[in-house]
C-alpha cells in the first residue's frame, strides 16, 4: 500500500540519520584518542630527550599534534550539535505516527498566534478526532488500530502544505494549525481530508475547526476549537463543525 512505502521510507530516513549520527561519534572518539596519544608520545620524547625547543622531528610532531587535536575538537562540536538536532528531532515526533506530537504543536501554536496578532493574518486551527476506533480495536485488535492511526497521520502530512503544522494531540485526536488561512478555506481543506481519508485509508474522522480573533488568548483560541470537535462527534460519524461566534454543521460524505 502507498501509504504504507511512505511510512517506511518516513522511518528509515530517522534511521540513517541516527547512523549517521553515531557514526560522526566514532570519528570523533577516534580523532580525540589520536590527539591524546600522540601529545602522550610528544611529551614522553621531549621529557626523555630532555629538549625543550620545538626543532627538527619535534617542530613536525607538534605540528601533527595540533592538527590532530583541532579536527578532533572540530569533529567534536559537530557531532555535539547533530545529537542535539536529533534528540529533538525525536523528542518531537510522536512515536507511533511520526507526525509532531503535542508539546510541539503547543510551542508552535504560540508562536503562529503571536504572529497572527502582530502582522494581522489569518490563522485557523482544527481538531479531528479518529471516529470507533474503540470499536476497531475490539474488532481488530491493537495493531490493527495503530496501523489505522499511522495511515491516517500519513495521509494527512503528505496532503497538508509545509507551512501547515499537523501534530498528533492525544490518543485517536490529531490537529492541524492552518497559518495564513481563513475559516472558509480551512474548511474546504478539511472536507477534501475527509472524503480522502474515506477513500484511501477506509475510516472516518469528525473535526471542529474555528478561527483565531484578534486579541484573544491561546487557551480560548484552542478551547473553541476543542468545543467545535465536541459538537461534530455529538453528531454521528465524518461530521465537521465550526465555532466562530455560532456554529454550523457540514456533512461532506452521505450517510
Amino acid at each position: 500500500m502507498q501509504t504504507h512505502e511512505a511510512e517506511t521510507q518516513a522511518v528509515a530516513k530517522i534511521e540513517k540519520r541516527r547512523e549517521h549520527s553515531f557514526l560522526d561519534y566514532r570519528a570523533m572518539l577516534t580523532l580525540n584518542a589520536l590527539g591524546l596519544l600522540s601529545a602522550a608520545v610528544f611529551i614522553f620524547i621531549n621529557s626523555q630527550r630532555e629538549i625543550h625547543t620545538y626543532s627538527g622531528m619535534n617542530k613536525y610532531a607538534f605540528l601533527f599534534l595540533l592538527f590532530v587535536t583541532s579536527t578532533s575538537t572540530w569533529y567534536f562540536f559537530k557531532a555535539q550539535n547533530r545529537k542535539k538536532y536529533l534528540e529533538s528531532l525525536g523528542e518531537n515526533h510522536d512515536a507511533l505516527t511520526k507526525v509532531w506530537n503535542r508539546e510541539y504543536f503547543n510551542n508552535k501554536l504560540f508562536e503562529e498566534v503571536s504572529r497572527a496578532g502582530r502582522y494581522q493574518y489569518p490563522l485557523t486551527l482544527c481538531f479531528l478526532n479518529l471516529d470507533n476506533l474503540r470499536v476497531h480495536n475490539d474488532k481488530f485488535g491493537n495493531d490493527s488500530g495503530d496501523r489505522l492511526l499511522k495511515g491516517l497521520a500519513q495521509y494527512i502530512q503528505e496532503t497538508v502544505r509545509g507551512m501547515d503544522v499537523f501534530a498528533r494531540y492525544e490518543g485517536d485526536t490529531f490537529v492541524i494549525l492552518f497559518p495564513h488561512t481563513d475559516l472558509e478555506s480551512s474548511l474546504t481543506v478539511v472536507e477534501r481530508l475527509q472524503a480522502g481519508v474515506a477513500r484511501e485509508i477506509e475510516c472516518t474522522f469528525g473535526a471542529g475547526l474555528t478561527a483565531y480573533g484578534a486579541g484573544e488568548s491561546v487557551a480560548k483560541f484552542e478551547l473553541r476549537a476543542r468545543e467545535a470537535l465536541q459538537k461534530a462527534k455529538s453528531d454521528g460519524p465524518n461530521r465537521m463543525r465550526y465555532l466562530n461566534g455560532s456554529s454550523k454543521v457540514l456533512r461532506t460524505v452521505p450517510d
